[in-house]
């Protein structure tokens, strides 16, 4: 019985001993983790669920695990990360990409410009302005997207209210004259 005693005190032994192993290793994962970025934490979430889904479905279909989960690991992935960026980070950086192009052909057509002689300056100047006014557009755009969901919900309501109109008398003369 002592002997027993003895074995099962050993296998206690070893199981509390690997128990603080493998929970010293959760923990610096864990902590590990905590230093990384939201985007990075949602794609390995995604990733977790996309395995898992390729090892359901391979189980239960019979297709080959390396051929089902690869494909829906990254999926999982990439849902993730989209996921987190939201449809209005989607759009900023579309909007971002091509304010950018559009900045740079401006800039392209000034140099251009610039090296043709006996270009007016009214045409270089017009050119700038159109660059300006890009730029501002842009800031009013990403104001917009950037700012509280609930004022973009308004519409036209986040528009200055144009001027009250004044009564000048004459509305009821004009009612009576008919």
């Amino acid at each position: 019985m002592s002997e027993q005693k003895d074995n099962a005190l050993d296998r206690l032994k070893s199981v509390a001993k690997h128990t603080h192993e493998y929970l010293t290793k959760l923990s610096d994962t864990a902590e590990r983790a905590s230093e990384l970025s939201s985007p990075s934490l949602l794609g390995t979430a995604g990733g977790i669920l996309g395995t898992a889904v390729g090892v359901l479905v391979a189980h239960f279909t019979g297709v080959s695990l390396l051929l089902i989960s690869t494909p829906l690991t990254a999926l999982g992935i990439v849902s993730g990360i989209l996921f987190f960026r939201g449809r209005r980070r989607i759009n900023l950086e579309r909007r971002i990409e091509e304010n950018r192009l559009a900045a740079e052909e401006i800039i392209r057509r000034i140099d251009e410009v610039k090296k043709i002689p006996g270009t007016p300056q009214h045409v270089i100047d017009e050119l700038w302005e159109s660059f300006t006014l890009l730029t501002k557009g842009y800031d009013t755009q990403a104001a917009l997207l950037l700012g509280p969901p609930n004022d973009r919900s308004q519409g036209n309501a986040a528009l200055p209210a144009p001027p009250p109109e004044v009564d000048d008398g004459q509305e009821d003369n004009r009612r009576l004259e008919k």
